[in-house]
């Protein structure tokens, strides 16, 4: 009787062919997904409906951290985000600043895109790392329709702390403080820093030019004077800034030129051979590459604050001749 010989197949043989299989998945995703990153980049929507038709993974964060969403609602591109959402793009993914798509949209201004965004369950009350609301960057750059958008969602108008009101006025927009203001958005007061002095006047100012309007003289009255307090007392303030300033350039000056005089020894001894010396250049304090910003922009705001207090004098004094 002839011996039977019997075969056995390779012990987990299917789950080699398994992993292989995985592995090619894997690396067709991963091409997908860089194909989608640089469709987005070009806007070539025919491209992202391919790929998303394929399976492409439409929440991959790019190497600076953000989605195709994110992305294609920073470029205002309507057609993309709808593609997007309708691929199961996370509608609420954040960036690593706290941005998620409807901030982006309140900010630059797509109200078609924000629309969208919030019909597909955008959460209206987010915030970025700053605290900054939609209300408040929608506010910020002057959107209106954007505004508009956000409270008729349903949006806080009176969030804890600075909110929409106040980052408009500091931004000296006049107008959008009228428009907040007849929205509802309510003034409240920070007394810390020229910052909250200026805003304050702002606010005040547009205050008493709407009761003026609606001959309200003596509320009027009151606002022109809040403002004219508020703007006064921003300018000291806002020349302890520019001291400060000063004070930086002339030690960044003196470290710069100490750092040369460093440099020139240590390159001397090098030359003379006598490497166990000191390096000096490696004891001189750095120049400080933090700025508080230009002396010419805070003089700028320094003449707009005198300028919007001269005009309230002027209102308080023909105010209170008519109340007489």
């Amino acid at each position: 009787m002839e011996d039977t010989v019997v075969t056995h197949k390779k012990p987990f043989a299917f789950l080699s062919r398994f992993y292989c299989a995985a592995l090619m998945i894997l690396i067709c995703s991963c091409g997908s997904s860089a194909n989608l990153n640089e469709g987005i980049e070009k806007e070539d929507a025919a491209l992202i409906k391919k790929l998303v038709d394929n399976n492409a993974d439409v929440n991959q964060y790019s190497d600076f951290g953000w989605t195709p969403l994110l992305t294609s609602t920073r470029k205002g591109n309507l057609e993309i985000v709808k593609i997007l959402l309708a691929h199961g793009a996370e509608v609420n993914a954040k960036n690593s600043n706290g941005w998620s798509a409807l901030l982006i949209a309140s900010r630059y201004g797509y109200p078609e895109i924000l629309k969208c965004l919030i019909e597909h369950g955008a959460y209206i009350h987010t915030c970025n790392h700053q605290d900054w609301d939609a209300l408040t960057l929608a506010a910020w750059a002057g959107h209106t329709k954007i505004i508009d958008i956000l409270i008729n969602e349903g949006i806080r108008l009176n969030t804890k702390g600075k909110n929409a009101l106040y980052y408009t006025g500091l931004n000296n927009r006049p107008d959008i403080v009228e428009y907040l203001l007849e929205k509802g958005v309510e003034f409240e007061f920070f007394e810390e820093s020229w910052e909250d002095l200026f805003s304050a006047g702002v606010i005040n100012k547009v205050m008493g030019q709407l009761e003026e309007e609606k001959g309200n003289y003596s509320l009027a009255l009151v606002n022109y004077t809040n403002a004219s307090k508020y703007f006064s007392e921003a300018v000291p303030k806002l020349n302890e800034v520019i001291d400060a300033i000063e004070t930086k350039e002339s030690k960044d000056i003196f470290l710069s030129i100490l750092g040369v005089i460093a440099s020139s020894a240590d390159l001397s001894n090098v030359r003379s051979g006598n490497r166990s010396a000191i390096r000096y250049s490696e004891i001189v304090p750095r120049t400080s590459n933090a700025s508080n910003g230009s002396k010419e922009w805070y003089e700028e705001v320094i003449k707009e604050s005198k300028n919007k207090c001269s005009y309230c004098e002027k209102k308080i004094e023909e105010l209170k001749k008519k109340n007489s």
